[in-house]
């Protein structure tokens, strides 16, 4: 019997500590050779400690990488893939220091010589040199760090540079025969899902390499994840059109296999992410987004085919396979939450690992639903709906739920369809949910995605405020509680909404930049000139940077705002998200200001993760008066 109580007044099960609890993020699953499962876990209960976790056939999972070692590259800051498992060896990155180690049968760790200083990610084996080629980034003395392709040797740890010249490197992958090497290259001011274009070099008799080929990619369309098939045959994602499609290296050019009918590539914000294999010498096991939502299909390179395997699994960040076995992450790139196995022979899902398995009763999640809704200019946008659920409560009839609006990071990324509890922890307090896919989100097309070039800070304010007002119309919310929280390129959407618009009554900002000019000038290398597709060229983007930035505007901002911060963030440094604290501060605005020392752009720690819960919560609760 569920008791009457008011939305957004609910007691939840969900508490900020099971919000630690449930906070473990899985990602870079692989299908080893012998069948093996494998990939990592971040554990906030451990300090955001990244393990390596393998399940063999018959057996049950286990860490193979003990305490304290950390699997974990800084590589273009984000990272990403930071080891290689192999069957029998297994090689990583270590989180603290950045060297090479060797893992252990017992989970224990060794190095592999003395660290180089060279940040390493992306592992791959050249086994016939007894060496691997990792994407590597070392800092120059007065200026950005260098890119390129490195070697290093397995018998001592040295490394040797490659490949070189370009800005950025990522995805290297060497041949079956150990005589060609593939990757993707990029240059300023454009980023990898605008710009990457596809080399193959020869790789000589001492190791280096012949002068790379441009084979694709560039500003027509962005190159992604090469991989060779077992023949050794080169194949690739490929942006020519409005979405990525598979294609090959045939007589010296791009010839396209097949348009699966979802996006087969991504934004690379996490070196390493892969979309698609081979299972067998013809066939490609392959998952991708469209219109929201994810499946994963199977292509026939020779005929062309291709055919769906299954659509059930709603967002599937990465995907590995190997023989009759794939192994789909479900959530985000690096962020995933469940892991599931398919059978390719018969199509069955079996459920591998799911971080949320005890922590939440199917009784009380909120699934989505899907909805578009005009926004300006004569466009549309898309997002998701979750209505508020509990079993053991319900409101007044007539009653409206509070909302909260979510702007997800990137912006380039998109709204995560998984079962999250950064979701349902509200859902299951009476608040409705919406998720917003605003103009920019991958996973619509590339001409949607493009729609925010040079209008960062309008166009996705425009569609997170059109969202509120659709449902307002709609009678499904009640807009007199409505909350916008968003974190990192988030955060800015978040402040653009406070100071351009009187929609939102309180607001939730995760390290996001308050001062996108001084952002230019403070952040890291990956981001440096990423303005220019955010906020375009020349005097009309010098002109955007001044209206566009928040701190610019506080007088216009008179919601109450609270803020989290991570100390040691390189991408969005702590002054960002403090000068306008300070300023709201000056103006009497209700605001919190929660620096976390030891937190990057992101927070890893079980203490972190449940105190943020824990005040944003009681923030709300305070201004709205819930």
């Amino acid at each position: 019997m569920s008791t009457e109580r008011p939305f957004g007044t609910w007691s939840s099960p969900i508490t900020p500590a099971l919000m630690a609890r449930g906070g473990t993020r899985l990602a870079f699953p692989d299908v080893l050779a012998d069948g093996t499962l494998s990939w990592i876990e971040s554990r906030p209960a451990e300090g955001g400690r990244s393990v390596l976790v393998q399940l063999a056939p018959g057996a049950e999972a286990h860490d193979t990488l003990a305490a304290p070692h950390s699997a974990r590259t800084r590589v273009h800051e984000y990272g990403g893939r930071a080891h290689l498992a192999l069957p029998g060896a297994l090689y990583f990155v270590e989180a603290k220091g950045g060297g090479l180690f060797r893992g252990t049968a017992d989970g224990q760790a060794s190095a592999i010589g003395e660290a180089s200083g060279v940040r390493l990610a992306e592992l791959v084996s050249d086994p016939g040199r007894h060496r691997l080629l990792c994407v590597g980034e070392q800092e120059r003395e007065g200026g950005e760090p260098e890119n390129g392709i490195v070697a290093v040797s397995l018998r001592d740890g040295t490394v040797d540079w490659v490949a070189r010249g370009h800005d950025f490197f990522a995805a290297p992958s060497l041949g079956p025969s150990g005589d060609r090497l593939a990757f993707l290259a990029w240059d300023h001011p454009t980023m990898a899902w605008d710009a990457a274009a596809l080399y193959v070099a020869d790789v000589l008799a001492d190791g280096t390499i012949g002068a790379p080929e441009r084979i694709c990619g560039g500003a027509t369309g962005a190159a992604f994840q090469p991989t060779w098939s077992p023949a050794g045959e080169l194949y690739f994602a490929l942006e020519d059109g409005e979405r990525w499609t598979l294609h090959r290296l045939a007589s010296g050019r791009a010839e396209r296999v097949c348009d699966a009918g979802v996006e087969l590539g991504a934004p690379l914000w996490n070196l390493g992410t892969r979309l698609f294999a081979f299972s067998d010498a013809r066939t490609v096991i392959a998952t991708g987004l469209w219109q929201g939502r994810s499946k994963i299909v199977r292509i026939d390179t020779e005929t062309g085919r291709c055919e769906t395997i299954t659509d059930e699994l709603s967002h599937v960040g990465e995907l590995a396979c190997n023989g009759a076995t794939a192994l789909a992450l479900c959530g985000w790139a690096g962020g995933g939450s469940r892991l599931v196995a398919i059978d390719l022979r018969s199509g069955a899902l079996s459920v591998v690992r799911d971080v949320l398995e005890g922590v939440l009763d199917q009784a009380f999640v909120s699934k989505p639903e899907a909805i578009s809704y005009p926004t300006s200019r004569g466009d549309v946008a898309h997002a998701n709906l979750y209505r508020p659920r509990s079993p053991d409560f319900h409101a007044p009839a007539g009653a409206r739920p509070p909302v909260v609006v979510l702007a997800h990071g990137g912006p380039t990324g998109c709204a995560n369809t998984e079962t999250q509890l950064s979701v349902q922890f509200w859902t299951t307090r009476g608040f409705a949910v919406l998720d917003v896919n605003y103009r920019g989100s991958t996973g619509f097309g590339r001409t949607y995605r493009e729609m925010l070039r040079g209008q960062w800070g309008v166009l996705d304010v425009d569609d997170c405020v059109a969202g509120v007002r659709h449902l307002t119309e709609r009678g499904e919310i009640d807009p007199s509680r409505a909350i916008i929280r968003g974190g990192s390129a988030g955060g800015y959407t978040v402040l653009q909404a406070l100071t351009d618009h009187d929609v939102f009554r309180a607001a939730a900002c995760h390290y996001g930049p308050s001062d996108p000019r001084t952002f230019v000038s403070e952040t890291h290398k990956f981001e440096k000139h990423y303005e220019k597709y955010l906020f375009g060229e020349g005097e009309a983007c010098a002109r955007a940077l001044e209206e566009r930035a928040p701190i610019r505007k506080v007088e216009h901002i008179r919601a109450p705002v609270i803020f989290f911060q991570g100390l040691e963030d390189p991408a969005v440094v702590p002054s960002q998200t403090s000068r306008v604290y300070d300023a709201l501060e000056a103006r009497g605005i209700e605001t919190e200001y929660h620096g976390y020392a030891g937190e990057q752009h992101g927070f890893r720690k079980a203490a972190t993760i449940e105190d943020v819960w824990q005040k944003e919560l009681a923030f709300y609760q305070r201004v709205l008066g819930l």
